[in-house]
């Protein structure tokens, strides 16, 4: 049975995942500051091509698939692949942090129930 510790891999690889997002986000803001109401989304493709921490966020998710890979010989999928829904809870409070991005106790209440999940699915023993 493995611990609630021994997991610590697998949450080091979502921590990853929210480093990644972060980078779109922050591809998509330089995008955005460029483009005038209006701007064809072909123009705004044409834009994001242009930014440098488009690819850095391309190349961290290429290193992260070659983590994914690493990682599932040492976990089953059924165990691992659930730690990849802890990034759908870190990332929207780091949207919350450093974008001003709305907090609501909807967001929160949903957060804790994906955490919760993903805990009990972790605990190994079932």
């Amino acid at each position: 049975m493995k611990t609630l510790g021994s997991y610590a891999p697998l949450f080091l690889y979502s921590l990853g995942m929210v480093f990644g997002q972060i980078l779109l986000k922050q591809a998509s803001l330089a995008v955005k500051a460029q483009m005038l109401p209006g701007t064809p989304p072909g123009q705004a493709l044409v834009g994001l091509l242009k930014e440098p921490i488009f690819y850095a966020a391309v190349g961290w998710y290429g290193f992260l698939t070659i983590v994914w890979v690493w990682l599932l010989t040492i976990y089953p999928l059924s165990r691992a692949y659930p730690w990849v829904a802890l990034a759908l809870v870190i990332t929207p409070l780091f949207g919350v942090w450093l974008y001003g991005e709305p907090f609501s106790w909807r967001l929160v209440a949903g957060l804790v129930t994906i955490a919760a999940g993903v805990l009990v699915i972790a605990d190994g023993r079932a």
